[in-house]
């Protein structure tokens, strides 16, 4: 009896095991964390003291805290209001109780601030009110060290002034008083446009030094703007009572911005690295090597080239060697190079050619950490969006990034099907840089062939699979949207991965969203197409692949349209966003024509794209409406239950990230509940479902695109694929990496 009850027990705990583990999407990807605004800078250390790093973020007027799961993934964002616009945050014990605490910096020119917050933690993971202390005019990046000799943590800021030389640049020292709050700040003039600080004992006195890149300013008075560089780094030696001596200016090269102290050639003897802007000789970043020589000398010690634009510069052991490497985040200013460069150490102060790590957009600042405490380190960083992001280390100086496969020039519409019948699911993407189609086979393990490229029309943009002609085959459909176009492509399958030549079918100007279903009762597909300007057809089919001529269904500029029985008459119906209307529902006929049923007006954004499924368990098609919102307006996904009579609920909005646009669905934490996947500028966002329509706050996997999902390396778990014009440029899949 016993033995029974614990075998239920234990069955019963482990389906709750499995459930909770279902409810939180992983994908082998960068994966995204949402904060409140844009975020600056991220920083890592273990916050609440269970031994797991946590992040933080400096994101425009909060500090964000999300706390570590331990397993790669972290807690939704706390925000900690920081008194200003946060555009640094730093932690360490700055009133000597053993639990980390933060100070942030606030530059902002627009506001001319002069100030930093502290804010003291309480050991847990959250912090108290935000503490004030004046500084030079937009102090930003801050340095801590002990800079009087009294074990007390002291604070260095760099003051950028107001973006012109007639302002000073300084870098600002306040002494702490040990108790989490500062003296009064003294200022050292440095060079124009100071933008980092690093403390360090240069010349082996025992007491700290500074360190400061000066980037340079940018003349507002010019149009356009004029950027005119510094080209010095600022070395300020410490007296050892908190006094330091007049700057030293160093030439580095163009637009120093970040600066490191490290000993990079096992010489005993602290050197820097030095990014800046660009190199003398190409329009790139560079790291410049300096090796100290411990008196206060600094001897040049090599230049890398690295990306475009440098971010931001670290140094830690990303291949386990014992020997320090280098991380710079870049502006990804062309398609040649990932946003992420990994220079690995030689051990004597020279290193290794960069390597690229795909990121997908541009990478604002970098931390490291082992996140999934597997032993190997990861990095934090933050892009283009509103999120903290972490990819997960190898352990051998890769990171784990997804794959891509060459398409076309790929900038549209992507579907998944079986087009060779081998049971591996496949993908087809529109090109619409080079006006051609792609299909890339998949191979059953997660990769996908070389393209088989199918010529088009201009301006590919529109593309829906299904079988059109009763042959079991997918077939597609694609919406060349140029108005020297004005067609639609019917391309019938062959079963081999291969497409008859194209059936060109007219009517609709500029077409732009295509769906397919059975719109007359007849068993037969028929297409619905929108253009430009209310120009909008359905095309009747006749059950061999071919259609009978367009025939208007409706004079709504239609922007995007989702199909489904709305109303439980057994007849589908359209949904179609407009621009003045807002969000409109066709009741169907059964006969091919339609008549307008119902109207939600949307106020506060731009819709975008539409997607019907039944999210609630109830039998009933639900509708989901992506949203470009205005200023102000938070949410960008909008949720709306069926009612079965045609009629919905009120829209429940989440937010997702930039630029939310297409949207799909799929049981991607396969718990048996429908989850939502959304397109976003910068990555592809996942919102959990609940059961009942209501879903978790998203999770962002980069890179970006109109994904789909599909099983694409046969292990019962559902991976998306989504194609990136950027690099990693081409189809790029998000392989599930769930438990």
């Amino acid at each position: 009896m016993y033995s029974r009850a614990l075998a239920l027990l234990l069955l019963v705990l482990l389906s709750l095991t499995t459930l909770a583990a279902g409810q939180t999407p992983s994908f082998v990807a960068r994966k995204d964390f949402s904060v409140s605004d844009i975020a600056n800078w991220v920083t890592t250390a273990d916050l609440n003291g269970d031994g797991i790093p946590d992040m933080v973020a400096a994101d425009g007027t909060n500090v964000s805290v999300l706390l570590g799961n331990g397993d790669g993934t972290f807690q939704p964002a706390v925000n900690f209001a920081a008194g200003g616009k946060a555009t640094f945050v730093i932690v360490a014990d700055l009133n000597g109780d053993g639990i980390p605490d933060l100070a942030v910096g606030l530059g902002d020119a627009s506001t001319s601030s002069n100030m930093v917050s502290i804010l003291l933690g309480n050991g847990d993971g959250t912090f108290q009110a935000a503490m004030q202390f004046t500084t030079g005019t937009n102090g930003n990046y801050i340095a801590i060290g002990d800079f009087n000799g009294d074990s007390i943590p002291d604070l260095a800021v760099t003051n950028r002034g107001l973006a012109t030389s007639s302002q000073p640049s300084t870098v600002s020292v306040l002494l702490g008083n040990g108790d989490g709050t500062f003296g009064a700040a003294t200022n050292y003039t440095v060079g124009v446009g100071p933008t980092s600080v690093v403390a360090v004992d240069l010349n082996g006195d025992g007491a700290l030094d500074l360190v400061v890149t000066n980037w340079g300013h940018v003349d507002t008075s010019t149009e356009p703007t004029t950027y005119i560089p510094d080209t010095t780094i600022s070395v300020l030696f410490g007296n050892g009572d908190g006094t330091f001596q007049q700057a030293q200016n160093q030439s580095v090269g163009t637009g120093p911005l970040r600066v490191i102290a490290g000993d990079f050639n096992g010489d005993g003897n602290p050197d820097l690295i030095v990014a800046t802007e660009q190199s003398s000789t190409q329009n790139r970043g560079s790291l410049v090597v300096l090796f100290g020589d411990g008196q206060g000398g600094l001897h040049n010690g090599g230049t890398y080239i690295v990306g475009s634009s440098p971010r931001d510069l670290i140094s830690s052991d990303v291949n386990g060697d014992g020997i320090p490497d280098l991380l710079v985040g870049h502006a990804s200013l062309d398609n040649n190079s990932g946003a992420l460069n990994v220079l690995l150490g030689n051990g004597d102060g020279t290193f290794q050619a960069p390597s690229d790590v795909a990121v997908g957009s541009d990478v604002f600042a970098l931390a490291a950490g082992d996140f999934n405490r597997d032993g190997k380190l990861d990095v934090a960083l933050t892009v283009a969006n509103k999120a903290a992001s972490v990819i997960l280390g190898n352990g051998d100086g890769t990171f784990q990034t997804p794959p891509a496969f060459p398409a076309g020039q790929v900038f549209g519409a992507i579907v998944t099907a079986d087009f060779n019948n081998d049971g591996n699911a496949d993908v087809a993407v529109t090109n619409q840089f080079d006006n051609t189609v792609s299909i890339l086979l998949g191979n059953g393990d997660g990769t996908l062939g070389a393209p088989q490229t199918i010529p088009v029309a201009q301006s590919p943009e529109a593309l829906a699979v299904a079988d059109l002609n009763g042959d079991g085959i997918p077939d597609l459909v694609v919406g060349n949207a140029a108005s020297i176009s004005n067609n639609i492509y019917v391309l019938l399958g062959n079963g081999d991965g291969t497409f008859q030549p194209a059936i060109i079918l007219t009517g609709v100007n500029e077409p732009h969203a295509i769906a397919v279903g059975d719109f007359n009762g007849d068993g037969i597909p028929d297409l619905i197409v929108a253009g430009a300007g209310g120009s909008n057809g359905i095309y009747l089919g006749n059950g061999d692949g071919t259609f009978q001529n367009a025939t208007p269904f409706t004079s709504l500029v239609a922007g995007f349209m989702a199909v489904g029985d709305f109303n439980r008459d057994g007849k589908l119906d359209i949904a179609i966003t407009n621009r003045d209307q807002g969000l409109v529902i066709l009741s169907g006929n059964g006969d091919g024509t339609f008549q307008q049923f119902s109207q939600m007006p949307f106020p506060g954004g731009s819709l975008q794209q539409l997607g019907v499924a039944d999210l609630n368990g109830d039998g009933i098609p639900d509708l989901v409406v992506t949203m470009f919102p205005n200023v102000g307006t938070a949410n960008d996904v909008f949720v709306m239950l069926g009612n079965g009579d045609g009629t919905f609920s009120d829209p429940v909005g989440y937010m997702v990230g930039d630029f939310a646009k297409k949207v799909s669905f799929a049981d991607v934490t396969g718990d048996g509940i429908v989850d939502l996947i959304v397109e976003t500028r910068d990555a592809v966002a996942v919102l959990a479902g609940n059961g009942d329509g209501g879903f978790q706050p998203a999770l962002l996997f980069g890179p970006g695109g109109p994904g789909v999902a599909a099983d694409f390396n046969n292990d019962g778990k559902i991976d998306l694929a989504t194609p990136h014009l950027n690099n990693p440029r081409g189809v790029v899949l998000l392989i599930n990496n769930q438990p």
